[in-house]
């Protein structure tokens, strides 16, 4: 699988944006997840207006997983193809690339903690 880095179970797929609220408030949850939780990488999708802001705001929050940019604009296919229509929205990504859950907001974060506790508590 592409986005799975190996010796990882799932991969968290994240779609958020600077000027997105929630998408701020889910950061220390994200980091928590990744530091927890050792069978999960995170890839983030800023869809933003501009990189910069990204940027600056992933120096300051120290975020540290692989990041891409889309531009923030009216038709993007990614977007479209995925149905992301509210931000965040997060997939949890199996090493079999099925998708295990799918939601937005804060919530499903918490959502999937629990399920990546729940497989690593069910596993040993």
């Amino acid at each position: 699988p592409l986005l799975i880095e190996q010796n990882k179970d799932y991969v968290l797929l994240d779609f958020w944006g600077t000027w997105c609220g929630a998408c701020v408030e889910s950061a220390p949850l994200l980091q928590e997840i990744l530091f927890e939780h050792k069978n999960v990488s995170i890839t983030s999708v800023a869809y933003d207006d501009k990189i910069s802001l990204v940027n600056e705001f992933l120096e300051k929050h120290k975020m540290p997983w692989k990041h891409s940019f889309v531009q923030r604009k009216n038709d993007v296919p990614l977007l479209n193809n995925l149905r992301v229509n509210a931000f965040p929205t997060f997939f949890l990504i199996s090493k079999n690339n099925e998708i295990v859950y799918r939601g937005s907001g804060i919530e499903s974060l918490r959502k999937i903690d629990s399920i990546l506790t729940k497989y690593n508590n069910d596993k040993y």
